[in-house]
């Protein structure tokens, strides 16, 4: 367990001595750029990040005890990707790559380069796991810390998502009929005149720059995540991260802006629209990481295509390979087969056997002497690829859905994560998560220039939720409704157990009388009952007229009596009333 024992006095020397052993002992990097935090994550040691997030101080700051809630601040500085952005700004972090002292103009440039393309600032904890694979970074989104910060800013994020995702629609509505309309109306003969097709000749000359102003956005969009963010385009491909939509849409917005001049130029290319088209709706693929029910199928669908595919597809290629060259050079030559004429014709007829799309209705243009060993390839084709291949890839596939629905709750906190560090690269201001008013900062034993997170929880240890901890309850007001929540589960544990006890007296029929037995004393448990119920709401009443006396004179608010019995204790009685009845 890791501890530090600082004890601080209240003068501004002790503060700051405390902040300067703090900062060069927790927040400074390796070589790397990595603190002791980012460390444990890089390395997957979910016990070392509790056990840091927990030294009082440095991470953790405990609040004072309001008799309600239960208040913790946690420094998420390094945790969240804006608040890490901003404070590599302020701090002004040093970069080893920058210009060296050497003044040859070659070790300049040379440093100008590794500084513009290579340099890299310390990643967030966020940023981090979506670098690394789904199983590792699991662990670390369960924790409360990790998710409340992921849960309070997508609620900043999800509106620009929305509204970015009904803005591709658009795009992409605009540009498939600009497409149609240049495609049929304009260049066809019907159009020849300027009264003919007004309408769609002037929709197809002002969406095609529309559509530029578009591409232009999110060209210089992505310019600023990597010289500005210092997100690189050259990151390892996870099915979790941005970087597949990434390029794509640097694909999609590219082709875009060429296809703009090419249409300026009068000279279309059907290779340009197939791209755009293509490019722009597997794009669509990236909102469906936002909704929950939907997140896990595009981690199974990139998982499944850059995973099983492409393994099942090396061992599938060279049984294919290997059969069409058998069936071409047997065929080839050797009757009048159109199917095996070419090579190309061979590998469709071939890849139509391995789906079942074709049957083996050309033996009979075949000669007599090759028929039989044309039966055995194709029959030994079908084993190996159709049946046993192909069998094995949905068995492989299979398994990998089963892993991922598991998981299903902590990938859809991945991918949104995910989403919102690319949302964050379209927007022009972005905001610093912060629970801590700047004016408390150097009154307090918090370390200036850093964020924190303020968790409250209630006296069970339950998590509140922000809406309700905005609301400006009373001590009164929050006991009231405990002491009806207690009052109220104990009302329903009490039926219910009567209900229980009214089954539990067996319709006993003897073999001689076949009487029903009943219990001989049913009054004095419905006795003990309603005596339990009516000391309930005395101390209720109790319980009410105390807390009156504490919202007026708040020093007796350590003197409540607690509440509820305990649980051992109720349990007991209800026992006892369960004999005194049977």
């Amino acid at each position: 367990m890791i501890q530090q024992d600082v004890h601080l006095d209240k003068d501004d020397n002790s503060i700051n001595e405390h902040n300067c052993l703090v900062e060069n002992t927790w927040f400074r990097g390796n070589n790397e750029r990595k603190t002791p935090l980012k460390l444990a994550v890089s390395c997957g040691l979910i016990d070392i990040f509790n056990a840091l997030m927990k030294v009082e101080d440095v991470f953790y700051f405990p609040a004072d005890y309001d008799g309600c809630f239960d208040k913790k601040y946690y420094d998420i500085t390094e945790i969240d990707h804006v608040n890490q952005y901003v404070y590599n700004n302020n701090t002004n972090d040093p970069n080893p790559n920058h210009l060296h002292e050497n003044t040859k103009w070659f070790s300049k440039a040379l440093a100008i380069f590794k500084f513009i393309f290579l340099d890299k600032r310390p990643k967030s904890i966020v940023d981090m796991l979506s670098n690394v694979g789904w199983k590792h970074a699991q662990p670390f989104v369960e924790t409360e810390i990790v998710g409340t910060v992921i849960s309070k800013r997508w609620k900043m994020s999800k509106s620009y998502f929305r509204i970015f995702g009904v803005l591709h629609f658009w795009v992409m509505f605009l540009y498939t009929t600009s497409i149609y309309y240049r495609k049929k109306v304009v260049n066809s003969a019907e159009c020849d005149t300027d009264s003919d097709c007004r309408v769609a000749k002037s929709y197809s000359g002002v969406v095609p720059w529309v559509l530029l102003c578009y591409s232009l956005y999110l060209i210089i969009s992505e310019l600023r995540r990597i010289f500005v963010f210092r997100y690189s385009l050259f990151e390892r491909i996870k099915h979790h991260n941005n970087l597949l939509y990434r390029v794509l849409l640097v694909l999609f917005a590219v082709v875009l802006f060429l296809d703009c001049f090419l249409y300026y130029f009068k000279h279309d290319s059907n290779d340009v629209f197939v791209i755009v088209l293509l490019s722009g709706c597997w794009f669509f693929m990236f909102f469906f990481k936002g909704a929950k029910k939907f997140s896990s199928y595009t981690v199974l669908f990139q998982k499944v295509l850059f995973g099983d595919f492409l393994r099942f597809g090396a061992i599938i290629c060279i049984e294919f390979t290997a059969f069409t060259f058998a069936m071409y050079i047997v065929l080839n030559g050797n009757g009048d087969v159109e199917e095996f004429s070419t090579f190309e014709n061979t590998t469709l007829t071939m890849f139509g056997y391995m789906l079942g799309l074709k049957d083996l209705d050309i033996l009979e243009n075949v000669e007599v002497g090759s028929q039989r060993l044309v039966a055995v390839i194709y029959v030994l084709f079908i084993l190996t690829t159709y049946l046993l291949l192909i069998n094995s890839l949905i068995a492989m596939l299979s398994n990998t859905c089963e892993d991922l629905f598991r998981a299903r709750k902590s990938l859809a906190k991945i991918q949104k994560s995910t989403v919102i560090t690319f949302i964050d690269g379209f927007k022009f201001t972005r905001h610093v998560m912060n629970d801590v008013p700047e004016s408390s900062v150097f009154s307090t034993r918090l370390v200036r220039n850093r964020y924190y997170l303020l968790i409250k929880t209630d006296q069970t240890g339950k998590h509140m939720k922000e809406e309700l901890g905005k609301r400006n309850f009373t001590l009164g007001e929050v006991l009231r409704k405990q002491i009806q929540h207690s009052f109220m589960e104990e009302k329903n544990y009490e039926s219910t157990q009567r209900n229980n006890t009214k089954t539990a007296k067996v319709s006993y029929k003897s073999k001689e009388t076949q009487t029903v037995w009943k219990s001989s004393e049913p009054s004095e448990g419905k006795k003990s009952s309603a005596q339990r119920i009516h000391s309930q709401r005395e101390s209720t009443m109790l319980l009410e007229t105390q807390i009156v006396q504490q919202e007026l004179m708040p020093e007796f608010s350590s003197r409540l009596p607690q509440t509820s019995r305990p649980t051992e204790q109720r349990d007991n009685d209800l026992s006892l009333d369960i004999e005194d009845q049977a």
